[in-house]
């Protein structure tokens, strides 16, 4: 009689956990006592931590297995240990999680629950959602750096984490086909970062809970964690296509800027135009500028083809232009009236403006779907397609588009 199915696999990294491994075993098997779950431990303390794992093993209704890890096979801490436990892991879905109980064992079932009501690929734990805390945090500078990091982990990879309200939780479910042919190089402590950048067209849910304090050892997090952490993020924008492109739009925006202030050298001060005619020449070069060059390189995989989709394409990216322009002006004046610095205000406003044209553009002008919009809409966009190649043409390009975005 073959075993029965394991349907999640508890993947836990372990460093010098030895007083608070028994509890966690025993609210595991409380959590999980009507689930088939197996649980391992990747091991890499000091301190005996896996000896009592192993008196555990065979003891209760879960099975558990520990990798104990010595010397360079500890290379690359936590994250490496993750992905040797994935590798092992026969759940249909994997669930990662600390092993110091600042991740409460009694919400593994939600995590689960939620995977298995929705279809989802990946299951955050989130401190964010409303209902979720950070209390767990040990004091006001960790909540700082923490919240920072997450800010910055956002703007560097906005069209992976789109809507994902804890993107660095460790605490995170994932289905285990989703990891096949994905190779993960992960640096440090966020895992979780890792597959949600890595891994394509994710369906990602979240589920709200409560880092909570530790009851024994201490936080391993110190300035080495911080620098690894950004190399980790330096890693990934280099070797994810897609995951870069808000950095393409912050080059090209500034390529468009280079291009403004020497047109209005040109126009105004050199060939004497009026300065409100010289300006309007220049702004509407550099929209151009900024237009053609993004559709090129920023969303190359989601420009349209025919001249009309082309055009109606243009006008959109006037429409977010001018936006961003009254986002910009929105903003400072707002900050002045506050009295704000006016560097300050300056400085706000102008991401203020970046931010909203770069949504525009992503959501608006470049987005999925926006040439189906058109050949609805303009009939001699339609006809223009009507060749025989026109089907042909769309799939490769379509299908040149999806090969770019998988690493």
């Amino acid at each position: 009689m073959s075993a029965e199915p394991i349907t999640v696999s508890l993947i836990i990294p372990t460093r010098n956990e030895r007083e608070n491994i028994l509890v966690l075993i025993a609210r595991l098997e409380g959590a999980l006592q009507d689930t088939s779950a197996e649980l391992i431990f990747v091991d890499d303390s000091d301190d005996g931590t896996q000896d009592v794992i192993a008196q555990r093993q065979g003891q209760g209704q879960l099975p558990i297995r520990v990798i104990h890890r010595e010397g360079e096979a500890r290379r690359g801490g936590l994250s490496t240990a993750v992905v040797e436990g994935m590798r092992v892991a026969k759940g249909t879905y994997i669930c990662v999680m600390d092993g110091d109980l600042q991740h409460p064992p009694e919400n593994v079932p939600e995590l689960l629950a939620k995977a298995e009501q929705t279809s989802a690929d990946v299951v955050l734990a989130s401190r964010r959602r409303k209902g979720g805390s950070s209390a767990g945090l040990e004091n006001l500078q960790r909540k700082v750096i923490s919240f920072a990091l997450e800010w910055f982990t956002r703007l560097a990879f906005y069209d992976r984490l789109r809507g994902v309200d804890d993107p660095l939780s460790g605490f995170f479910l994932v289905r285990r086909t989703v990891l096949d042919n994905v190779e993960l190089r992960p640096e440090g402590y966020k895992i979780s970062l890792e597959v949600l950048v890595r891994c394509p067209d994710l369906r990602v849910e979240q589920v709200a809970y409560t880092f909570m304090p530790r009851p024994s050892g201490y936080s391993k997090a110190d300035l080495k964690t911080g620098l690894t952490f950004l190399k980790h993020i330096v890693i990934l924008l280099l070797e994810v296509p897609d995951a870069r492109r808000f950095w393409k739009f912050g080059l090209v925006g500034a390529s468009g800027l280079v291009i403004y202030l020497l047109l209005l050298w040109l126009l105004v001060l050199q060939a004497g135009l009026p300065q409100p005619v010289g300006w309007g020449f220049a702004a509407e070069a550099a929209v151009l500028w900024n237009f053609l060059l993004n559709r090129r390189v920023t969303w190359s995989e989601r420009r349209a083809s025919e001249s009309w989709s082309m055009l109606w394409e243009g006008l959109r990216y006037h429409v977010t232009s001018a936006f961003s322009i009254g986002a910009n002006a929105l903003v400072f004046f707002l900050l002045a009236l506050a009295d704000v610095n006016v560097l300050l205000a300056g400085f706000a406003s102008v991401w203020a403006g970046v931010l909203t044209n770069y949504l525009g553009a992503d959501r608006f002008v470049f987005r999925r779907g926006a040439q189906s919009m058109v050949q609805r809409w303009l009939p001699l966009a339609r006809s223009s397609r009507s060749g025989p190649d026109a089907a042909p043409s769309e799939r490769s390009a379509l299908t040149l588009g999806r090969d770019e975005e998988i690493p």
